[in-house]
């Protein structure tokens, strides 16, 4: 009896390899009476995307915590040593002093009328210096000043006369402005050689 020969597409096993391709391939054949489908897949698998797990270390956290904490501190220094001194350059006019209204807290142009007198008063911070300098405009009217506290009062001059602070806090003297009419100039020189404002006043 003449032996069948196998067939050699198909492997004994029901297994088949198709050679390499690139296309994907769909076959079937029957083995011992048994249907057997064969989905076979060809092509290069994508690579994998690996993912680098990323951590900070618990040294690295506690470096940037006292960078933090250090930046967080400058900071806080520089606010706090500028209003520092910017509180001890303070120079402020409160509206009245131990003599009555503070000419210097008045508006530009201001009348003067009380016959009384006015303070010449301000308030320093601990570095803060104020020199005021009174200037005759116009008229027969003059000023006269008593019981300087915190002021150097320089000899009335060519139509003028300074006023120099020499302490800091509150610094006040009595001054009144006689014989009318007149005007005259003051001018103000805060923390500076140079005149940083002026007013005109009436009487």
């Amino acid at each position: 009896m003449k032996r069948r020969t196998l067939n050699s597409t198909y492997p004994i096993g029901g297994v088949y390899f198709r050679s390499a391709s690139r296309s994907c391939s769909k076959d079937s054949f029957m083995d011992n009476q048994t249907l057997v489908f064969q989905i076979k897949f060809c092509g290069e698998s994508p690579p994998l995307l690996v993912v680098t797990k990323r951590y900070v270390s618990k040294k690295s956290k506690t470096m940037l915590k006292r960078f933090l904490i250090f930046m967080v501190a400058v900071i806080l220094t520089s606010v706090n040593l500028g209003c520092n001194k910017e509180k001890k350059l303070s120079i402020t006019y409160p509206s009245t002093g131990a003599y009555g209204v503070n000419v210097l807290a008045l508006a530009d142009s201001s009348s003067l009328t009380d016959i009384n007198g006015y303070s010449l008063c301000a308030e320093l911070g601990k570095k803060a210096k104020l020199k005021i300098i009174i200037t005759q405009l116009s008229g027969s009217g003059v000023w006269f000043y008593t019981d300087e506290n915190g002021w150097t009062v320089n000899t009335y001059a060519g139509g003028s006369q300074q006023f120099e602070s020499n302490n800091d806090g509150k610094i006040d003297l009595d001054i009144t402005f006689e014989n009318g009419p007149g005007s005259c100039k003051v001018d103000f020189y805060e923390n500076s050689t140079s005149v940083t404002y002026s007013k005109t006043f009436t009487w």
